[in-house]
């Protein structure tokens, strides 16, 4: 087993995006998407929150996070994130598959399966998995005092506000460290959890599912 460590993803330069896998692998099962979200997009999504994200959705999430909304389907800017989220979804499958990818569903029963997550002191997420096929994660908002929370050394293993990505074959597990304007995406049926952070900030984080795909 490799040794512990905190990932704090970056791109190279010419780098478009990154995959993340655990040392064994020879297949796609535990890959880790790592690219940047598109940033004027990201300043919208942070003066339009309110609007954008109105409607209550923690009845349908395991976080223990006081404001979780839905996106609104109708509002101007749903059309554009769909979008966004789509060709990181390409650029992921292609890792695996070159057929291109015609078309990609984000809707389950309860319609888009886009939610906001504004996380403050003490909250956080449970070891869990979702629906679909691809979750995925865009870190809107995270201010650096949240970021360094992770840098003190002087105690084991620390994951204080970080995503922790269980193997799902193995033992091991990857910590992600984020910064604003990151995305991840990985399967949707591996468990994962966010540590809190003790600052007093709040990181705003916007997650989703994929729930199918169609090659050419």
């Amino acid at each position: 087993m490799t040794d512990f460590i905190v990932n704090k993803p970056k791109l190279q330069t010419g780098e478009r995006f990154q995959v993340y896998k655990f040392e064994y692998l020879q297949d796609m099962t535990d890959h880790i998407y790592y690219c940047r979200f598109d940033e004027e997009l990201r300043q919208q999504i942070l003066e339009h929150k309110e609007s954008l994200f109105s409607k209550p959705y923690n009845y349908t999430l395991v976080g223990h996070i006081q404001k979780e909304n839905q996106l609104v389907e109708s509002h101007p800017l749903a059309h554009t994130i769909q979008q966004e989220i789509a060709k990181h979804a390409t650029n992921y499958f292609s890792f695996f598959n070159p057929s291109p990818v015609t078309s990609i569903i984000q809707q389950d029963h309860s319609g888009l399966a886009i939610w906001l997550n504004e996380m403050k002191a003490t909250e956080f997420n449970p070891v869990h998995k979702h629906g679909g096929i691809i979750s995925w994660v865009a870190y809107i908002d995270v201010p650096e005092e949240i970021r360094q929370e992770s840098d003190d050394t002087s105690q084991v293993e620390n994951v204080k506000g970080c995503i922790t990505i269980l193997s799902e074959r193995t033992t091991e597990s990857m910590h992600f460290n984020p910064r604003s304007g990151d995305i991840l995406m990985f399967s949707a049926k591996q468990r994962h959890l966010v540590s809190p952070f003790y600052s007093d900030n709040t990181r705003i984080t916007m997650a989703g599912n994929i729930w199918g795909l169609h090659h050419e």
